[in-house]
């Protein structure tokens, strides 16, 4: 389903211009080494097209986990497995109500990952589960981590965790986009 000026990505009609940004975002990511600026231009993409899918959705989080959970063709990706196994309770925030959550997220999706491997949860539960996981980093990211005395810079983790989930955002970005 194709009109003039507009792409179908997920049965929805999103427009040409559209999908151009967000592979631009595709692109520049692939090219930089730098695993926080390489995350932060997948997240932007990743953002962009699920405002383009699911244009209904007010919140960002929610349209974000909904088109990862889309991508039910990366539910054995070796990335998805590496985020959640290479760095132990890889997600944190200075500020404590915050931590709590982005840790509750965390196991959430490590068990979801193990339900999955054991055949109780699909694909679809498996990457909206991912797709919360992503949004937790990307907006960790994009907000800078915090502390009572204001913004500190990053750290070797938080390099290290961009870089896994950089992994997986190359994974979902060459499932919509095969070449």
């Amino acid at each position: 389903m194709s009109e003039a000026g507009h792409v179908s990505v997920f049965h929805r009609v999103v427009e040409v211009s559209t999908v151009d940004t967000v592979k631009r975002h595709w692109s520049y990511a692939q090219l930089v080494t730098e695993p926080i600026t390489k995350f932060d231009s997948y997240a932007k993409g990743w953002d962009r097209l699920s405002d383009a899918v699911f244009p209904e959705d007010p919140s960002n989080g929610h349209r974000f986990k909904k088109l990862t959970g889309l991508c039910t063709g990366i539910a054995w990706s070796k990335s998805i497995e590496d985020l959640l196994y290479e760095v132990d309770r890889p997600i944190r925030n200075d500020l404590e109500r915050l931590e709590g959550e982005a840790q509750r997220v965390f196991d959430r999706t490590k068990r979801d990952f193990q339900a999955h491997r054991n055949n109780r949860k699909d694909d679809r539960e498996l990457l909206e589960s991912v797709g919360s996981l992503l949004w937790v980093i990307r907006s960790n990211s994009a907000h800078g981590r915090k502390t009572p005395s204001g913004p500190i810079g990053p750290t070797n983790r938080d390099e290290q965790i961009c870089g896994l989930g950089a992994s997986v955002m190359e994974d979902l970005f060459r499932f919509v986009f095969p070449t």
